[in-house]
């Protein structure tokens, strides 16, 4: 699911009965995404910033950029 009027906006990533809560930035060719680790079910702790830091709910920053042939 994703949220775009949440600042950060919010996408929530699941698989199975699994969900992780994370934040995501879309800026021309770049797509950022940030969750914990571990997923926390739907009322866990969403990640707060793009960055990747142990022992917090930062823990994986995924950055991609759009390919233009």
């Amino acid at each position: 699911m994703l949220e775009a009027t949440k600042k950060p906006q919010w996408i929530d990533l699941t698989e199975g009965d699994l969900t992780t809560l994370g934040i995501y930035k879309l800026e021309g060719d770049n797509l950022k995404v940030c969750f914990p680790e571990v997923p926390q079910g739907p009322k866990g702790k969403r990640s707060t910033a793009f960055e990747s830091k142990p022992d917090s709910v930062n823990d994986i920053l995924i950055i991609l950029k759009r390919e233009i042939p």
